[in-house]
Order: C-alpha cells, then sequence, then structure tokens
C-alpha cells in the first residue's frame, strides 16, 4: 500500500528528534481479548475516509453514525437490478447466471422455493414437477403452458440491456401478469425506484417489491453456507423494502418496519436477514431489545452454518449476558466454525487464543496464521496486530518496520484507536518512513478522538517540538474548508 503523494515529498523543513519521553508504540495482541462487537454499552463504531492530502483529517465521512448503517451494511448490499442473471430457455430447462442462487455451470439448477403441491418454481414461473410428483392441476398446466410459449420475459430482458426502459417496463408488466415471474416483478420495482423509463415514483416501487415479497409462503428457500448473500427475487424485493425504510430512501424512516421486511426475509429463508435481526433485537432497534430473541435468531442461523452467525453467538456466550449464562467452551467450538467460515472477527478472538493460550495450547505459529487471514479479512483488531509484531519482530515474522506502519495506516483508516495512535508515533519517530511531525499530530487527534488514553498528551508533545513552519502546515489543515 504506497503512502499518498503528498506524503513522499521532502518537507521543506522539519525539526529535530521527539524528546525521548513520547508513549511507544502500544502492544496488544498479547494483552487481552478484544471487547465485544456487540456491546450495548460501547461508543458506536466510527467510519474513516482516507484520500490524499491532508483532506481526510475533517473528512465528514468521518464521524460517528447511527447504528442502523453500522449494523446493515454487512448484510444489506446495495440493491441492484437482475440485469442479465435469469436466462429462460423453456426447451427443457431454466438456466440462471452462476452468481445467482447457486446455479452451475452445466446449466442445471436450483430452486428458488418449492409450490406446496411439490411443483417447482423458478423465478416465479412454474416448470413440471418429475414424474415422481403429483400431476399438474388444470391451472397449473395452464401456467406452464403459457410459461413454456411466452416470451415476454427474455424480451424485456432484452429491451432492459438495449437500454429500452419503456418497451422493458410493458414487456415486465406483460411476464407478470400472464405467468406471475417474481423477478418481473422485482425489476419494475428497481425500474420505478431508479426513474427508468418513467419518473422516479418510491410508492410504486414499494408496491411492486411488496406484490413480490408478501407472496405466501409454502416452504423456506434453501440456504447454502458457501454462497450466504445469494438472493431470489423474492429475497431481494423484501432486503430492498427493509433498506428503503431503514434509510429513509422516498419514505419517513421506520425502523420497525425495516425489521418487518428483515424478518419476511429470514421467514422466506435467507439466512444473513436471520442474523441481521438478530442485531436488531440485541441492540433494541425498530423493536424493545429482547436478548432471548437475538439469541433465538443467532442460534437458528448459526445452526445453518452461517458464519457471522456463529460469530456473534459465540461472542454471547464467551462472557455471557443478561441471564444467559457464560460457556467459553461452546463459545471456543462456535469461534472456531466462524473461523473456518471465513468470518475475520472469529479468524481474530481464535488468533487471541492461541496467542495467550486461552482455553487451548499456545501456539505461536497457529495464533501468526489466523492473526494474518483475519488482517486480511478485514478486521482492524488484527491488522493492528499484524503490525505490533512486525515492529517488534521475532523467529516466526522478522522486524519489518516499512511492512508495520503499513499495516498500522491499514487499521487506523477505520477508526482503530491503537492503529492509529501506532501510527502517529512511527510517523513522530520517522520509523517505517519518513519523519512528518504534521501527519503525527494529526494521527494522535485521531487516536485522542477515538478513546486512547495517551493521545492527547502524546499530541502536546508533538506540538512543542513543531518548527513554526509545521505549525502554519497543521493551521492549514485545521483551518475551515470553505
Amino acid at each position: 500500500m504506497a503512502l499518498p503523494a503528498w506524503a513522499q515529498t521532502k518537507p521543506a523543513e522539519k525539526s529535530t528528534d521527539v524528546d525521548k519521553d513520547v508513549t511507544e508504540v502500544t502492544v496488544l495482541l498479547k494483552k487481552e481479548r478484544a471487547a465485544p462487537i456487540f456491546d450495548a454499552n460501547r461508543p458506536l463504531k466510527s467510519f474513516f475516509t482516507s484520500s490524499d492530502g491532508c483532506g481526510w483529517y475533517d473528512n465528514p465521512a468521518w464521524e460517528f453514525q447511527e447504528w442502523p448503517d453500522d449494523a446493515t451494511q454487512p448484510y444489506v448490499r446495495p440493491m441492484t437490478a437482475i440485469e442479465k442473471a435469469y436466462v429462460y430457455d423453456f426447451t427443457g430447462k431454466t438456466r440462471f447466471d452462476e452468481k445467482t442462487l447457486g446455479a452451475t455451470t452445466d446449466g442445471q439448477t436450483t430452486q428458488d422455493s418449492s409450490a406446496a403441491d411439490g411443483s417447482s418454481t423458478f423465478g416465479g414461473g412454474v416448470v413440471p414437477p418429475s414424474d415422481d410428483d403429483a400431476p399438474l392441476t388444470p391451472c397449473e398446466y395452464a401456467r406452464y403452458q403459457i410459461a413454456r410459449r411466452d416470451k415476454s420475459l427474455s424480451e424485456a430482458f432484452a429491451f432492459y440491456e438495449q437500454k429500452k426502459y419503456p418497451e422493458a417496463m410493458s414487456r415486465f408488466q406483460t411476464a407478470y401478469t400472464k405467468v406471475g415471474y417474481d423477478i418481473a416483478g422485482l425489476m419494475l420495482g428497481d425500474m420505478y425506484r431508479k426513474g427508468q423509463g418513467v419518473p422516479r415514483d418510491m410508492a410504486k416501487a414499494i408496491g411492486w417489491y411488496r406484490k413480490v415479497a408478501e407472496k405466501a409462503i409454502h416452504q423456506q428457500e434453501p440456504f447454502d453456507p458457501k454462497k450466504p448473500t445469494a438472493m431470489s427475487p423474492r429475497v431481494e424485493a423484501a432486503m430492498m423494502l427493509a433498506q428503503i425504510y431503514l434509510a429513509g430512501d422516498g419514505v419517513p424512516q421506520d425502523y420497525k418496519t425495516g425489521l418487518r421486511y428483515v424478518e419476511q426475509a429470514s421467514a422466506i429463508g435467507y439466512v444473513p436477514a436471520t442474523k441481521l435481526a438478530g442485531d436488531f433485537y440485541y441492540k433494541g432497534i425498530g423493536t424493545a431489545r429482547n436478548l432471548k430473541k437475538a439469541v433465538k435468531n443467532y442460534e437458528t442461523a448459526a445452526l445453518l452454518g452461517y458464519a457471522p452467525a456463529q460469530y456473534a453467538w459465540a461472542e454471547i456466550l464467551y462472557d455471557g449476558e443478561e441471564g444467559i449464562k457464560a460457556d467459553p467452551g461452546k463459545a471456543r467450538e462456535l469461534y472456531a466454525l466462524a473461523a473456518q467460515g471465513g468470518n475475520a472477527g472469529a479468524q481474530y478472538q481464535m488468533a487471541v487464543f492461541y496467542d495467550t493460550g486461552d482455553g487451548v495450547k499456545a501456539d505461536a505459529k497457529t495464533a501468526l496464521i489466523y492473526y494474518k487471514d483475519a488482517a486480511l479479512g478485514g478486521d482492524a483488531d488484527a491488522q493492528n496486530a499484524i503490525g505490533t509484531w512486525f515492529y517488534q519482530g521475532d523467529a516466526l515474522l522478522p522486524k519489518d518496520q516499512v511492512v508495520a506502519r503499513k499495516w498500522f495506516e491499514t487499521a487506523a483508516q477505520t477508526g482503530h484507536s491503537e492503529a492509529a495512535f501506532n501510527l502517529a508515533v512511527m510517523y513522530a519517530r520517522g520509523e517505517g518512513g519518513a519523519k512528518d511531525l504534521v501527519r503525527a499530530w494529526l494521527w494522535f487527534d485521531v487516536a485522542r478522538r477515538t478513546g486512547h488514553p495517551n493521545a492527547a498528551v502524546a499530541g502536546k508533545q508533538i506540538e512543542a517540538q513543531m518548527t513554526e513552519v509545521e505549525k502554519a502546515e497543521l493551521a492549514k489543515v485545521l483551518a475551515p474548508k470553505t
């Protein structure tokens, strides 16, 4: 990771060495387990946006955000129209793009859902059941015959790709009316929400999403832990409704309604929504805080193999909470499962266990592997830990202050207090790169603003060491932007 261009230029004038009493780089990796991610009394997570130059310091994006934005980001992805996902071939197979609903490369499909009578539904259209199943009813047979002959959906997508939105919208409406394709209703909702071919109309968008999301649920859709974010059209419609109400997109912000649609997606079978509902009950968003319901949702999703839910359940079980008895042994099992599933937070906790010998035989090599995986997965605690490991060096990992500084910067850019402090120390001393007291002061201030106890004192020490040129540069950075 290269430093911004301005940071690589030689400063006009720099001061002498910093006083020896500037606090050392802090090493936490062998000290304590990270605080639970869902501590109700912990300050809300901060978001940090970096850019070239010192503009990052007072970027409005670097502020404490409301919880729903914090909590839903990992689970509610930005919803976009499924433009090329569905390719229909009514000569015997219905094919989906490999990125949707677990399609295989040979054109075989995974079912969206199954009707109560045994017939299979793909994208909302009915296809005949297998020879071993019950025969179609007359109504179902008629719908199947219409679907075999109907070209409205394929034509709709063709027009959509050509950006001929009025024609596409007409064909989608025909596809939904004649055959009842869920994907057609979802696309109509998307087009009204985006204003494609018509003026943006959130009321009509919501109406179409509701038609798709609120159909009767005959059977939950299957969940594949290897493809946890795969969504059917019904799930996507429900999650889009949740996002609309949580964000207040064209409607008054309404967490209660947002939670209702998250639970609707969960009822359809979307396991990430089950975990997300647990987050809402844990935090008391859109509902009264209810730890029992939170744990029930976490447990349900965890048993289905969803790693973030395994991690969340482990966080509660490790120390126990509000009537939930602590069970560190079971928590470690859940951490291990979540870590195997690629959850960076769980990988970090496994690293701490092996680093400190907490419930397992201490093994520095195994700990380092987990730290590395968690750091590469984006866990800021692990990134800071890897930074301290490179900063100190040992038999497993040679000392490399250049790499250490880069890891500290990566973690600090997320608002990690310890990493921001450590990065500031390295800038103040010129470790791992050029010395820069202005940037040192700014990162100490970031650490102060995110709760580091020693950052304010360290910042004053740095300021006292600055030359007039450096003080002028700092004043320019801190000046209000017009």
